[in-house]
């Protein structure tokens, strides 16, 4: 009665052994890991170079905010832009480095806004604007810094964007 015993557990360990290296090699060959660009630790420098979102995302970029003090004490101020873009549903937020910890759950400093342009006159008094795709923000920080702005693609397909940075 003994030796059945034995040999019982020798084989429900061994059993146990195969199941869970059978297991590890299942979770090793695993291809199907996707990637997040929805985070800002992902975060690439604006480089006014094009670039793909994918649809129903966002991605991460950063710059440099260096400015000095002006002899009246403020700051210059940096304007980030998504020039000529053909697609609605596009926007983008700024975060300062203090957001970043919980930017998911946070109001950023700013939100890119559409530029009115001037396109067409009803009479000397009443001109009406039209509404662009390209979006700006314009604003100056307390500090220097890495900033950071997350651009977020709303449609159910991919688009191309620029983003420029100028202070």
């Amino acid at each position: 009665m003994k030796d059945l015993r034995k040999a019982l557990l020798l084989l429900v360990g061994a059993m146990l052994l195969m199941g869970l290296s059978g297991m590890s090699a299942a979770a090793a060959s695993d291809t199907n890991v996707t990637v997040t660009t929805d985070n800002p630790g992902t975060a690439t420098y604006i480089d006014s170079a094009s670039h793909t979102l994918a649809a129903n995302s966002a991605q991460w970029f950063k710059f440099d905010y260096n400015a000095t003090r002006n002899d009246d004490g403020s700051r210059n101020p940096v304007t980030v832009t998504v020039p000529v873009l053909n697609t609605p549903n596009v926007g983008f937020e700024v975060f300062t480095p203090d957001q970043l910890a919980s930017w998911w759950n946070t109001e950023p400093i700013g939100r890119g806004s559409h530029e009115g342009i001037i396109c067409g006159q009803i009479d000397t008094d009443w001109v009406y604007t039209c509404q662009t795709y390209s979006l700006t923000w314009t604003g100056k920080f307390p500090a220097n810094g890495t900033y950071y702005v997350r651009v977020t693609n709303n449609n159910s397909y991919a688009v191309n964007i620029a983003l420029t940075e100028n202070e």
